[in-house]
């Protein structure tokens, strides 16, 4: 799973509710987002991007994805950072 920076810096932004929301307000959010950007019912150019943020803000809301993706994240940045600086380990 490869999550976009921009809905996963605030998920509950891309999914319109507060971060306190329940799961029932979350899920009824994200389904009403969901059938209003899916693509075999939105017509619009941009429908097809926002139907995937939406569903990754949706992902990543989830603590154990979550905690895999900010796992990920931080993995790659550390590997980056000791081969950019050329550090032996």
């Amino acid at each position: 799973m490869f999550c976009s920076a921009s809905s996963v810096i605030d998920p509950y932004k891309t999914l319109k509710i507060q971060p306190g929301a329940s799961e029932s307000d979350v899920k009824k959010a994200f389904r009403q987002l969901a059938l209003q950007y899916h693509p075999d019912v939105c017509r619009g150019s941009n429908c097809g991007v926002q139907f995937h943020k939406i569903n990754e803000a949706y992902d990543v809301r989830n603590p154990i994805l979550l905690f895999f993706f900010v796992w990920f994240f931080l993995s790659n940045f550390w590997l980056n950072l000791i081969l950019h600086l050329n550090i032996d380990i």
